[in-house]
């Protein structure tokens, strides 16, 4: 057996058990609040009805292709583009009669609007149909988890906050239309492996004939030699011939690989042996293929067979190169280390299985070095965990944060500690990436799942940076840049020029992660977002100043620019792109206004 399989009884009452319609209810409202939020930034606007004479009351969708408008109320109206909304109402192209309907008809009519006006006038069935059976997928996984809060656990050893604050994400984000959508894995292999569920579950183990073995390490021993450290000697003295490797694989990778002609074939010939469960326990974190151990000196990162929101998620080897040979550089300038406000995780080993025929096996793993509590003790968090909807009418992790900052005083001090958060955080978060790139002309994908928040008793203190995937290399500094790293100069792919590294950098830095905390304070009624908006850009013109090459490009653009890059992920979907098979994601960004450069201007036009 190469993973964990639970018993009936186990699998059925977590498919089911306690799913009520009141958690449905609450799921629909956060699948229809992603969406509608896609849809407002990437498809139409929609047209702002105002009640009365305070405020706006709701937006307006025409749905020509269906024959619709849809009406939704603003319950919290967004300058970042993350409205919360309450009743949705439906009608016919006349406007007479508005009459409430269910969230997901409304999706539904959505997607086929979208498919027409972004497929040249014509609608693809097929794809409409996925993208809604995506939508009530990742809904039901949404109910299940919150259904789950009052579920009780399977029963597990305590683990570090590291872990909870990891699997803590249970609704996804607002800037995907289908948050926790995946294809490929079936619903208890989902409640075994998910993040979400809590589970924990032990490595598959392979013994690989040595010379098949493709293994490489920046510093360090290598991979093969890690994985007997964590299986344990005496399993692998036990189980390896004097001719084998040890590779350690997530459970749902080996159950698809032993299923494949070519490793059947191997095994057949000797060359492979699958040899069971072996070393601890292990924990998904929030992507589910990256897994930790709390004792075990790295994490492993794996190539799942799951479609999991925009892409299945293989390692590619010109990815695990690219992040080793950043380790390798890490190791030796030390840019971004453990004493700087930016330390940058480093991915120094990684290993695979060569196969005749194939570029890539299937057997890629990377492995990550751990995260660990700092000198005082503590882990550091996921943002996208701080920002997360907390269900059931729950406060945010980070309003519980700045509450307890606070001391329980009352709103004028809650206030008060709020805006001196928010502009530790900026120091914190936004500073060492801008300085960062400016001294390197290397700039991170940190968005809010890759970047980890730091902190000192609650109060921001650094960043810690995660994924091999997301370097970008300023083109233009490319000499300079290869004379301090030449383990860049075979990895043509990480360089790109400096105006698209901008863009992008504004979207993952700017609109995925800052603009979160900004909407996610003003939401939880700590500090207006215009407030927060006011000052990002007095923080961004301060570093403006500060910087002189590359990071100061990208503060001219996001002071100035009427509009920032936005990453399309409705529009992936709807045309069912596998964003990882796009190279370095060509053709998978849009634009939105920018409420950076707008913020003070009266009637301003804000990101929708």
């Amino acid at each position: 057996m190469v993973g964990p399989i639970p018993s009936k009884a186990e699998a059925s009452g977590a498919r089911s058990g306690s799913l009520e319609a009141t958690d449905w209810a609450e799921a629909e409202q956060i699948a229809f609040r992603a969406f509608a939020n896609c849809y407002s930034r990437e498809i139409d606007g929609g047209r702002i009805v105002r009640g009365n004479p305070t405020g706006v009351s709701a937006i307006e969708w025409q749905l020509p292709s269906v024959g619709r408008i849809v009406r939704a109320g603003i319950a919290y109206r967004s300058l970042c583009g993350a409205h919360r909304f309450s009743d949705v109402q439906g009608v016919a192209e006349d406007g007479l009669g508005f009459r409430p309907i269910d969230r997901l008809t409304a999706i539904q009519w959505m997607i086929t609007e979208a498919g027409r006006r972004t497929d040249g006038g014509a609608v693809d069935t097929l794809k409409s149909a996925e993208l809604f059976m995506q939508v009530i997928a990742s809904t039901r996984a949404v109910a299940l988890n919150i259904a789950r809060l009052t579920t009780p656990a399977v029963a597990h050893p305590s683990v570090p906050s590291f872990v909870e604050t990891e699997q803590s994400v249970l609704g996804g984000h607002w800037l995907h239309p289908t948050p926790k959508s995946m294809d490929g894995i079936a619903g208890w292999q989902r409640e075994v492996y998910g993040p979400e569920t809590g589970r924990s579950f032990r490595l598959a183990a392979f013994a690989v004939r040595q010379d098949l073995v493709r293994e490489s390490a920046a510093y360090g021993p290598l991979p093969s030699a890690l994985a007997v450290a964590i299986a344990g000697e005496t399993f692998a003295r036990e189980r390896l011939r004097d001719d084998e490797a040890l590779l350690l694989m997530h459970p749902l990778q080996a159950q698809h690989l032993l299923l494949t002609p070519a490793v059947e074939a191997m095994g057949e010939d000797g060359l492979l042996r699958p040899l069971g469960e072996s070393g601890p326990c292990f924990y998904a974190t929030s992507s589910m293929r990256t897994v930790y151990a709390p004792h075990a000196s790295h994490m492993l990162k794996f190539s799942l067979p799951v479609q999991i929101t925009n892409s299945v998620r293989r390692n590619r080897i010109e990815e695990m190169k690219a992040g080793a040979a950043m380790a390798a550089w890490l190791s030796l300038t030390g840019r971004a280390g453990p004493r700087e406000p930016l330390t940058i995780l480093p991915d120094p080993a990684w290993i695979t299985v060569t196969m005749p025929g194939f570029s890539e096996s299937g057997f890629e793993t990377i492995y990550r070095q751990t995260i660990g509590p700092d000198s005082h003790g503590d882990y550091p968090t996921m943002i996208a965990a701080l920002v997360a909807c907390a269900p059931r009418g729950g406060d945010s992790l980070l309003k519980r944060w700045i509450a307890r900052l606070a001391g329980g005083a009352g709103h004028a001090e809650l206030a008060r500690t709020a805006a001196a958060w928010f502009e530790a955080y900026l120091a914190a978060s936004l500073d060492p990436v801008v300085f960062f790139f400016d001294r390197t002309g290397i700039a991170l994908e940190a968005h809010q799942q890759n970047a980890l928040l730091k902190s000192h008793r609650g109060w921001p203190s650094g960043l810690l940076y995660r994924d091999n995937q997301g370097f970008y290399l300023s083109r233009e500094r490319r000499g300079e840049i290869t004379a301090d790293f030449p383990e860049a100069i075979g990895i043509d792919g990480l360089f790109f020029d400096e105006a698209e590294i901008v863009g992008r950098m504004s979207y993952y830095l700017l609109v995925n992660q800052v603009f979160a905390v900004v909407a996610c304070l003003g939401e939880d009624g700590l500090m207006a977002e215009e407030q927060g908006l006011a000052r990002l850009r007095a923080r961004l013109e301060g570093l403006h100043s500060q910087t002189k090459s590359s990071g100061r490009h990208f503060c001219e653009l996001v002071l100035d620019a009427p509009e920032l890059v936005l990453k399309a992920n409705l529009g992936l979907r709807l045309a069912a792109i596998d964003e990882l098979a796009t190279g370095h994601g060509a053709g998978v960004y849009t634009r939105i206004a920018n409420p950076v450069a707008h913020i003070g201007i009266p009637n301003a036009r804000l990101a929708s």
